[in-house]
């Protein structure tokens, strides 16, 4: 992929910067009817999205073979990799994350600043907090289908976020 847009797109209502993608916008994208007309428009229109490893980590967990391997080329057409925001022991890469004090990451996590066992609170909430915290840190709008948790994460972060079906309807509208 080549260099991820700033400019805001014509039928997106986003003020322009990148798009970043939680795993579940793959799995919707995958599935969706539209399909090539939305991998075209991202790519054209915004250069692909950004991601990181987390994302990637949990396509290659995906049980089903099938679905494993075609959400990986998906991913491997039109991400940008970037590294996360944050990094956790036992999650970040080495490599592949930048270093801050936690405290955005607690406050994404909890709601404070306060200090407290990142895993206590379940693994699949720490990724979606480094994949929101990344979005913040990279100025994109956050593309997720989780109506629950990844939009009580974002709020916490006053980071700019849109359900999947919402994204979906405005990047087809004429």
């Amino acid at each position: 992929m080549g260099q991820i847009s700033t400019a805001p797109h014509p039928r997106l209502r986003w003020i322009g910067g990148p798009l970043l993608f939680d795993t579940s916008a793959y799995n919707w994208l995958f599935r969706d009817a539209c399909r090539e007309r939305l991998i075209y428009s991202l790519k054209r229109d915004f250069g692909g999205v950004l991601s990181t490893h987390v994302q990637r980590d949990e396509i290659q967990r995906t049980n089903d073979p099938y679905l494993r391997c075609m959400l990986k080329s998906l991913y491997e057409e039109i991400t940008v990799e970037c590294p996360t925001a944050d990094g956790v022991l036992g999650e970040s890469r080495l490599g592949a994350f930048l270093l801050s004090d936690g405290t955005e990451l607690n406050i994404a996590l909890h709601g404070s600043s306060t200090r407290r066992d990142a895993k206590a609170i379940g693994v699949s909430r720490l990724r979606d907090s480094m994949i929101a915290r990344t979005a913040s840190n990279t100025s994109s709008l956050l593309v997720h289908n989780d109506h629950r948790h990844m939009i009580k994460i974002a709020e916490r972060l006053n980071q700019p976020h849109m359900v999947w079906d919402d994204f979906r309807s405005q990047m087809l509208a004429a």
